[in-house]
């Protein structure tokens, strides 16, 4: 009695599907050859006659998959005295004793990496047995070791030329961030000493103007009446409302020139080349100087909250650290930018939003944290978007790894970030997401 199916080809040539690094055996040419355990031993081997190429049998009672006879076994076992005239005229069933041998079984999910892995783990007289694939509802197919081989050195290769072009990627745009480093830091100090300039001199500029009110209120208190070409001079000059309208003038450019300074600084702490170097510094005077450079985007309908604790000064790497929040918040940035977008293009109604009112909104918290064992500052960094996918979620700081489009985003930002805090700084990032609440970045550091 012989039950023989077969549902694909069994072939020790690559699989004609292109294999990625992240292809699973699964993806592999599987042999897919049942024999009844009531068949006689002759089937078997004739079965292995026809197709050089099989690399075992699943031994089947009805339905069931109950072992698995390699063709390596099954030969070694007919090469011995008397073998053929014992098995080959009867059932499969009595023979198995007989070359039954322990069988690795994997899900067709398992990387290939791994399944070779597990495979090379084997005792030496099982190495070049082949696998058992689950396959799902009951189902098992086999794959011959030898095409795992191959199918692992084409992943090796595959992943050789990633790593390779993954690293000019981040030599490139290493060098360019430190070109953009410079040019910020000469740009940054070619501004600083004319608005310092401005800045100085506007007091001595207010100074000045009150002086001359002064003088100009000393002469309209006289009592001599005021020539006629004081008077037309007065009425061009509309002299009323500059008298009013100038220290309001004066103090706006004041505002302004202080505002430009304080961009200007952050500029200057954002470019430094501070890698060798660690200081004592304020972490609120950088948390609010990556708020300023990214001012031109969260003016964009964005609410910033700000819940700041009493810290004391962390020692570090500042320029580092304002890469770390510069990074975070501008993601942030993106998902909340992402999501208003979603609503627009969904033409919800004025009841729509009414009824789902939302706020982009990103939240900042610090606070210290003294124990006897240690003594820490955390930040919290929270925005109210869309949050995080579990499977996203979970790669995050892995190098290279992005969902955003090559002309929008490299994967370093936030890999670079975990090595910034964990490696440099021993401290510790934590990221919590959900579609309800947001993401919420929490960034512990010594202190």
């Amino acid at each position: 009695m012989l039950s023989v199916h077969k549902t694909q080809p069994t072939t020790s040539e690559p699989h004609p599907l292109s294999l990625t690094t992240h292809s699973t055996i699964g993806h592999l040419a599987l042999a897919d050859q049942h024999l009844d355990a009531q068949a006689l031993g002759k089937d078997a081997m004739q079965m292995f006659s026809n197709n050089p190429g099989l690399p075992g049998l699943l031994l089947t009672d009805g339905e069931k998959m109950i072992g698995m006879i390699s063709r390596q076994k099954l030969l070694e076992q007919m090469s011995r005295p008397y073998s053929l005239e014992l098995f080959l005229e009867r059932p499969m069933y009595a023979l198995y004793p007989f070359v039954r041998t322990q069988f690795l079984t994997l899900h067709h999910t398992v990387k290939v990496a791994d399944a070779v892995l597990q495979a090379l783990q084997r005792p030496q007289e099982l190495l070049y047995e082949p696998i058992v694939v689950d396959c799902d509802t009951d189902t098992y197919k086999l794959l011959d070791i030898h095409q795992l081989l191959i199918a692992q050195a084409d992943v090796h290769r595959l992943t050789t030329q990633l790593l390779n072009k993954k690293t000019q990627d981040h030599l490139a745009q290493t060098e360019k961030m430190s070109s953009l480093g410079r040019m910020i830091a000469g740009v940054s100090h070619e501004i600083k000493n004319p608005v310092n300039c401005v800045s100085g001199n506007l007091e001595f500029l207010k100074k000045y103007i009150e002086d001359l009110f002064v003088l100009i209120s000393t002469y309209r208190n006289k009592e001599t009446i005021p020539t006629e070409d004081i008077e037309a001079i007065e009425k061009k000059v509309d002299l009323e409302f500059l008298l009013d309208d100038l220290p309001k003038l004066i103090e706006s450019m004041a505002l302004a020139s202080e505002r430009m300074v304080e961009i200007v600084s952050s500029l200057r702490n954002f470019s430094r080349m501070d890698h060798e170097k660690t200081q004592a510094v304020d972490i609120h005077r950088y948390l609010d100087g990556t708020l300023l450079i990214l001012d031109s985007r969260i003016k964009a309908g964005i609410h910033v909250e700000k819940n700041y604790g009493n810290l004391p000064l962390v020692t570090c790497y500042p320029g580092q650290i304002s890469q770390v929040f510069i990074n975070i918040i501008s993601n942030s940035i993106d998902a909340l930018t992402e999501k208003q977008s979603a609503r627009e293009l969904r033409g919800e109604t004025e009841s729509e939003r009414r009824t789902h009112k939302w706020t982009p909104t990103i939240q900042i918290s610090t606070d210290y944290q003294c124990s006897e064992n240690s003594k820490e500052i955390r930040i919290q960094l929270r925005d109210n978007g869309d949050g995080i996918p579990d499977e996203v979620r979970s790669r995050i700081f892995e190098p290279f790894f992005t969902t955003k489009s090559a002309d929008d985003g490299t994967g370093l930002g936030l890999f670079i970030s975990h090595q910034i805090i964990t490696e440099k700084h021993h401290g510790r990032i934590h990221v919590e997401s959900s579609p309800e609440t947001g993401t919420l970045f929490e960034i512990t550091l010594p202190c």
